[in-house]
């Protein structure tokens, strides 16, 4: 039995399978997805060598959107995050988010590959760190860290206890 979020799961092995290379028509489908999006990215990159020649002529990003006939490219200069905050469209992407806090104002970045395609970034405008802000939320992050370390000390304890408890089942003294 093992233990999970959501409660309880137990499991029976159904079959065995040898060990080695899978049958080809169990593993059909994954290929051919796995080679249309390695076929997809590609294609994005070879259009994405083309953005950058642009680019690298200190092109605008926004005029270079513009001057785009099909569509596939988005600018938004509206989005505001911090390093461990989602981007809109995006979700939680470390790499995103520590390129964009690399950059220097004007910068544009060199491409971004993610999951969900290649990004460029230029750093429009960086908030400056506001300590009394900080000093204002200080003590609530404070409690916030303390309350997440007693928690997992409790989990550990706990998680100790467990593992090394003597449990009998009684449950057929109660007809359960």
């Amino acid at each position: 039995m093992i233990y999970t979020e959501k409660g309880f799961a137990i499991f029976k092995i159904a079959e065995i399978k040898k060990e080695g290379p899978q049958p080809f028509e169990e593993v059909k489908n994954s290929v051919i997805t796995r080679v249309k999006l390695e076929k997809q990215k590609q294609r994005a990159r070879e259009f994405a060598s083309s953005v950058q020649e642009k680019i690298n002529d200190n092109t605008d990003l926004r005029l270079i959107t513009t001057q785009d006939t099909q569509n596939i490219m988005k600018f938004d200069s509206t989005s505001e995050f911090s390093l461990t905050s989602s981007v809109p469209g995006l979700g939680l992407d470390h790499i995103f988010n520590s390129t964009a806090f690399s950059l220097t104002e004007g910068q544009i970045s060199d491409m971004i590959e993610t999951n969900r395609g290649l990004y460029w970034q230029q750093l429009l405008s960086k908030t400056a760190f506001d300590s009394s802000a900080f000093l204002v939320q200080k003590e609530s992050i404070r409690q916030r860290l303390l309350n997440q370390k007693r928690n997992q000390a409790f989990a550990d304890w706990y998680q100790y206890l467990k593992d090394r408890a003597d449990i009998v089942d009684n449950r057929k003294l109660f007809n359960l």
